[in-house]
């Protein structure tokens, strides 16, 4: 069973960027496409990293 991430670890996403639902195509929506999603913005573990950079 899957459990939900600390809210402190959570990436900001819109939600064309999140949902399955976005008018964005195939791959630009996280849950539209994870493999092409990492591939065009990065890792979920690397967009941590950089929002918990940016938030310093």
């Amino acid at each position: 069973m899957g459990q939900r991430a600390d809210h402190s670890q959570a990436i900001p996403l819109c939600f064309n960027h999140h949902s399955a639902q976005s008018p964005l195509p195939y791959g630009h929506a996280i849950h539209k496409g994870t493999k092409t999603f990492e591939a065009n913005y990065g890792t979920e573990a690397e967009l941590l990293a950089r929002t918990l950079e940016l938030l310093v």
